[in-house]
């Protein structure tokens, strides 16, 4: 039972030692350039504000899925729920399905580990471990999270184009 409750809180350390690292890369030049004001995604939630629809634009992101991420992760550390279900593919995620998949956790927090893209049949996939860190930093579920965009098809859609969550499988 020791053994146990060692290996929880040292997992926990890692993960909360990973989330200082993404926080860390989420202040890059290049997250700072996904917060300029480029054009809002159609998508956008009714009650943002204008500058907040602005930060929407990362969500057009066809180069690094890791940006989609760390957007998908604040929003649900901010309790976004409808605003984080927009990484998602349109029209599959809504703001109380993800809630619910989540767990509740109020302001969860995702830890994400290392992952590559990999192509298939005209598509690019991501897969990575993820970790949602809850109830006052418990290590509360771990899965397997895989994005997806669709290489330069012809007749593709922008958001087919752009990194979008796929699905979220926990181990159960």
């Amino acid at each position: 039972m020791r053994a146990a409750a060692l290996l929880t809180r040292s997992l926990a350390g890692a993960v909360l030692l990973a989330l200082a690292a993404c926080q860390q890369s989420a202040e890059t030049p290049a997250a700072e350039q996904a917060s300029e004001s480029l054009a809002p995604s159609p998508e956008g939630s009714a009650s943002a504000t204008p500058a907040a629809l602005a930060s929407f634009s990362v969500l057009e992101e066809r180069e690094n899925p890791d940006r989609v991420l760390a957007w998908f992760s604040q929003q649900l550390a901010d309790g976004k729920w409808d605003d984080a279900a927009l990484a998602w593919r349109k029209g599959s995620m809504d703001g109380a399905k993800l809630k619910a998949l989540m767990g509740d956790a109020p302001g969860p927090i995702f830890a994400f580990g290392h992952g590559e893209v990999e192509g298939a049949a005209g598509s690019l996939y991501y897969q990575l471990p993820v970790t949602l860190v809850a109830d006052g930093g418990k290590v509360t579920r771990q899965g397997t999270l895989t994005m997806k965009r669709v290489n330069d098809v012809p007749g593709a859609e922008d958001w087919q184009l752009a990194w979008h969550i796929e699905r979220l499988e926990w181990a159960q």
